[in-house]
């Protein structure tokens, strides 16, 4: 498989409002039993419009955005200056890369064989999957459903084996994959439980799923309410607390399923950045769905981010999951 990558992705120029509200099947175990959880949510970063309704399974707690858009729909909800779409330019936010690189690159080292396949879902520009290129011989793979957020070709770095479109629609074969990386992806996705059955066909047995996504019990959440980044209206199809991610890890194959808090201070900033623009700067400019005075926000997240991390009530999770 080359760099030259085919999308399988429809897209849109125009973002559509949000579909009114419905009952609607649980996303994670197919109860309709489900009550309002946030009514009126809107988009603070790109300015989606319209508003949209998380409801809240009656059975299994999971909060998820009701009803689901189409395909098409979630495709126009992704801008083309989408922030997991560019490469940071400021010595604060590339510093803030490779500090977060690090640890985690330090942690699949310690899941991989010497040799194998890793498979980035999601993988956007490709950073992270270059990091790991340099840690280890494995052989490298990356997959994202928009064609133009996968890298270009570069012939002097290690080759990186892309897919364009959804895991679903991705030909890759059974029990092929050591580790399969999903950081910020399984809150995207419309079905999350048929997401996680095709990992669990790909990766061999015995192999690891991780990844990282938010915490819907964080004191974050409870602090800035409607404006928690976490939601990131529209494009978060589902909020996991702990015991909802789990529920679904098992009930989808996986077993030694184990997660932790994570310092992620972007998230408070984001939180934080959307509390001031929604209620008094509301005519703030964004730039990739940033504020000017993000930075100032991200230097108030770093502290508060330490303690509620420190309190295992963390805005953002890690998680890890086998294969049996």
């Amino acid at each position: 498989m080359s760099q030259n990558v085919a999308s399988s992705s429809p897209s849109s120029s125009r973002a559509p409002a949000g579909p009114p509200p419905g009952p609607e099947a649980c996303p994670a175990c197919g109860s309709t039993a489900a009550d309002t959880a946030l009514a009126d949510a809107r988009d603070y970063e790109y300015g989606v419009p319209g508003e949209f309704r998380f409801a809240r399974c009656a059975s299994c707690a999971l909060v998820f955005l009701s009803p689901r858009p189409t395909l098409e729909q979630i495709v126009s909800y992704y801008p083309a200056e989408y922030h997991a779409y560019q490469r940071p330019t400021s010595r604060l936010f590339r510093l803030l890369d490779r500090l977060q690189y690090g640890p985690r690159v330090r942690r699949y080292r310690r899941l991989l064989p010497e040799t194998g396949r890793v498979l980035d879902v999601g993988c956007g520009d490709g950073s992270l999957l270059r990091e790991i290129g340099r840690r280890g011989p494995w052989e490298l793979y990356g997959l994202d459903f928009k064609p133009e957020a996968l890298p270009a070709s570069d012939p002097a770095a290690r080759p990186l084996h892309l897919f364009a479109g959804t895991l679903e629609q991705a030909p890759y074969e059974r029990d092929f994959f050591d580790l399969v990386v999903m950081h910020h992806v399984l809150e995207h996705v419309p079905e999350p439980a048929t997401t996680l059955r095709k990992v669990l066909e790909i990766l061999r047995p015995g192999g690891t799923l991780v990844g990282q996504l938010p915490n819907y019990d964080s004191i974050e959440r409870l602090v800035t309410g409607r404006y928690w980044n976490g939601y990131h209206t529209p494009r978060h199809m589902q909020c996991f607390s702990r015991r909802t991610l789990g529920a679904l890890l098992s009930r989808t194959g996986f077993a030694d399923v184990r997660t932790s808090p994570a310092l992620h201070p972007g998230q408070w900033a984001l939180s934080i950045q959307g509390w001031l623009a929604g209620r008094w700067l509301t005519r703030t400019r964004l730039a990739h769905g940033k504020a000017w005075f993000y930075p100032g926000c991200l230097l108030a997240g770093i502290p508060l981010t330490i303690v509620e991390t420190a309190v295992r009530r963390s805005g953002v999770m890690n998680f890890v999951a086998r294969k049996p």
